[in-house]
C-alpha cells in the first residue's frame, strides 16, 4: 500500500507542481517513515530519471534483536519491532522492496523493512540518519525504564548490533544520543 502512495503522490507532484522539472530530489522519512524512504528509495530514483534523487532515511534503521523483555503486543508502542512488521506484512501485502522479498521466504520477509537486511538489495544513494541509542527501538525491545543494569547492557549492546550493520554503508551519521 505505502508504494502505490508513493507513485500516487510522486504522480500527482510531476502533474500538478512541477516536479517533473525539478533536477535535484530530495526524498526523506522519518521513524516509520524512514523505513519507508529506505524501502521506496530505487523506485522514487526509477520514477524519476530526469533528476539527482537523493534519499535520507531519518530514524528508520531498526535492527531486528530479540526483545530485552518479554514481548508485549498489546500496543503499537510497546510490540517488538520485528512483530509489528512481521504482522504488518499480511495487512500491507507489499510489492517493495521487490528483490529482498524475492530474496526472503514467507517467515523472514519482516527482515526486508530492516536496513541491515534491506541495504543490500538497494542500488540508489540512501543518506541514513539513526541515533546509537534509538528511544524507540529500545522501547519495542521492552528495555523501559527504571534501566537495570541488564537494561544498560542490552542497549549498549544493541547499539553495537547497529553500528556492526552499518558495515560499508556510506553515508551515515549515527550521534550517540537517546532519542528518536
Amino acid at each position: 500500500r505505502g508504494a502505490h502512495i508513493v507513485r500516487a503522490v510522486l504522480a500527482d507532484l510531476i502533474a500538478r507542481h512541477g516536479l517533473g522539472a525539478a533536477k535535484q530530489v530530495v526524498f526523506s522519512g522519518t521513524s516509520a517513515g524512514g523505513i519507508g524512504t529506505l524501502v521506496n528509495a530505487d523506485a522514487v530514483v526509477a520514477a524519476l530519471p530526469w533528476a539527482a534523487v537523493r534519499s535520507l532515511a531519518d530514524s528508520g534503521w531498526f535492527v531486528g534483536n530479540p526483545p530485552f523483555g518479554t514481548p508485549n503486543s498489546s500496543t503499537v508502542f510497546t510490540c517488538p519491532a520485528t512483530a509489528g512488521v512481521a504482522t504488518g506484512i499480511a495487512y500491507w501485502k507489499p510489492a517493495e522492496p521487490a528483490d529482498c522479498l524475492a530474496f526472503a521466504n514467507a517467515s523472514t520477509a519482516y527482515q526486508c523493512f530492516f536496513g541491515p537486511t534491506l541495504r543490500p538489495f538497494l542500488t540508489s544513494r540512501i543518506y541514513t540518519m539513526q541515533y546509537l541509542f534509538d528511544a524507540a527501538q529500545e522501547t519495542f525491545d521492552q528495555a523501559l525504564p527504571p534501566w537495570s543494569a541488564a537494561a544498560f547492557e542490552y542497549i549498549e549492546a544493541t547499539a553495537a548490533s547497529l553500528v556492526a550493520s552499518f558495515g560499508a554503508t556510506q553515508g551515515v551519521f549515527s550521534p550517540a544520543c537517546f532519542l528518536h
